[in-house]
């Protein structure tokens, strides 16, 4: 655990680093940002296969695994990959339209939209750590064929989940004076920008965690199509579109979030149907205790 943390740190930091000297002493602009985050992650992407290539290493890959791959566990693994990767090009499409949707609300909204963006990454941190550790323990109950274990750490990680966003989203809004000042917004701005982080809060608190926990479950069960298809249901037809919707119905900039708001719903409702029918268990329904 210590080496992923110290690696992300020190990747952070020299990002960080670069950022200040390319940007503030050589005057480089989004030039010097973009080349000094391409700088951090090439090194750290250096220093991590030079660390798993140590020869005290317990995961180090071996000459005879490099030359013979086992083409069938990589079957297994691309089978679990390509929908995952699929599903975050599809989300990240949706929210570059979505943005883009934000510019043409005016620069004070777009201006909102950005700070509430950034201070809206913290509101749901708890839930990201959570889901971070989900999928190995699902997959450890699944593997242990121990269906009621699913069901407790489900639930227990929920209660985690839910409970770790509300106490950072009541902190962000303790901090919400000096952020706004911090900020620098306009009067229109900061009003916008208040609101977009209380539905952001709400959503947060009670949307973000089963959505994709759920995710999490499902992706460990090995479907990860079904979690694809329901991301592409619920980001097109709720986060896209929604947000459209609303914007044309005068709601304004508050019409990306509760889109946003709304494709989480959509995708805890759908994937809860599916679990719902015991289709997740049907693999292993012949031994599980």
């Amino acid at each position: 655990m210590s080496m992923p943390f110290f690696l992300s740190l020190g990747t952070s930091l020299l990002n960080i680093a670069g950022n200040t000297i390319l940007l503030f002493v050589c005057k480089l602009g989004i030039a010097g940002i973009a080349a000094a985050t391409l700088a951090a992650r090439l090194t750290g992407a250096a220093v991590a296969v030079f660390l798993i290539f140590r020869p005290d290493y317990p995961l180090r890959p071996s000459a005879h695994a490099l030359l013979h791959p086992d083409f069938a566990n990589l079957r297994h693994i691309i089978h679990i990959s390509l929908p995952y990767a699929a599903e975050d090009f599809f989300q990240h499409l949706g929210m570059l339209l979505v943005a883009g949707l934000s510019a043409s609300f005016g620069v004070h909204a777009s201006a909102a939209y950005a700070a509430a963006k950034s201070v809206g990454v913290f509101q749901m941190l708890p839930a990201v750590a959570v889901s971070v550790v989900a999928s190995p323990i699902f997959a450890q109950c699944f593997g242990a064929k121990a269906r009621s274990s699913v069901r407790h750490w489900l639930r227990r990680l929920l209660r985690v989940a839910m409970l770790g966003n509300a106490f950072a989203t009541l902190l962000i809004r303790a901090l919400l004076p000096r952020l706004s000042q911090m900020l620098h917004l306009s009067w229109e701005g900061e009003a916008l920008f208040r609101r977009m982080l209380s539905i952001n809060g709400i959503a947060c608190t009670l949307l973000w965690p089963p959505a994709f926990l759920f995710s999490s479950l499902t992706r460990a069960s090995a479907a990860s199509g079904i979690v694809l298809a329901v991301n592409l249901v619920s980001v097109w037809f709720f986060q896209v579109a929604l947000s459209f919707l609303l914007a044309q119905l005068g709601h304004g900039p508050q019409s990306i979030w509760l889109g946003m708001g709304a494709s989480w719903l959509a995708q805890a409702l759908l994937l809860a149907a599916w679990m719902h029918t015991n289709a997740w268990q049907k693999r292993w329904a012949s031994d599980w205790r």
